[in-house]
């Protein structure tokens, strides 16, 4: 997926839902959970992330997802 699809999915999802959950977080680059994260965050959304460090498909390089987001102060 290019970089102005994936702009475009993430801004389609924020005017849909009030939560994202993503899955396999994983698989996805750190760059791309930060940047869905910060979205959240600017639109007040919910933002749920489950991964598995012992299943790294790519060998991604995802830090601890409180490293790479910040920590909710909520």
């Amino acid at each position: 997926m290019k970089s102005m699809q994936i702009l475009e999915t993430i801004d389609f999802v924020l005017k849909e839902y009030r939560y994202i959950i993503i899955d396999e977080a994983q698989d996805f680059n750190k760059d791309i959970i930060k940047l869905i994260y910060d979205k959240a965050v600017e639109n007040n959304i919910k933002l749920v992330v489950f991964y598995d460090k012992n299943q790294l498909i790519f060998q991604n390089d995802l830090p601890d997802v409180t490293r790479c987001c910040g920590k909710n102060k909520k």
